[in-house]
């Protein structure tokens, strides 16, 4: 096995910088942005959580039940798509169905208490997605996904999306 020398000619062979100096600095950039971007994710769902805890939001049975089976399909998709039975998933994990659906219920509340009360935050500040910008967004998803997905459906998602941005951005500057 010949051993690998980290020097100069490697660091411009394997990447745009022409010398290993140039490359560690710039490893050590990323390692710090990326760093710096959880730090600012984390922080912003604790605020999040914090405002949704203290929220007095009651979500709807019908909803939280509509979520749970909608976590359900999309999980036996998964599983059945990694070629092991349904059945087989839950022995492996020692549940049963409804104990699974259980167990997904308190974070499908959380989620459904956060995206109401992001949506009355962006209501009441108003924070909402522009028209313009959403169908400019919602044209490109379009694009991108070649027609696999509808124009109605990305410009769902690009306002969600968008709206959120928004919000968001609100939240860190308070």
């Amino acid at each position: 096995n010949p051993e690998i020398t980290l020097d100069d000619a490697l660091a411009s062979r394997l990447s745009p910088f022409k010398t290993l100096a140039e490359l560690s600095e710039n490893i050590k950039k990323n390692i710090l942005a990326e760093k710096e971007r959880r730090a600012i994710e984390a922080k912003r769902l604790s605020v999040i959580k914090k405002i949704a805890e203290a929220s007095t939001v009651v979500i709807p049975e019908s909803i939280i039940d509509k979520e749970i089976l909608s976590t359900l399909q999309k999980a036996k998709q998964e599983v059945e798509k990694s070629g092991t039975t349904w059945e087989a998933f839950l022995t492996s994990e020692e549940k049963t169905e409804d104990e699974l659906r259980a167990s997904w219920k308190p974070q499908i509340v959380e989620d459904a208490t956060i995206s109401l009360v992001l949506s009355e935050i962006a209501r009441r500040e108003s924070l909402l997605a522009k028209r313009e910008e959403i169908e400019k967004e919602a044209e490109n998803l379009v694009q991108y996904y070649g027609g696999q997905v509808s124009h109605t459906q990305a410009e769902s998602y690009v306002q969600e999306a968008l709206t959120n941005r928004n919000v968001h951005a609100f939240l860190q500057n308070q």
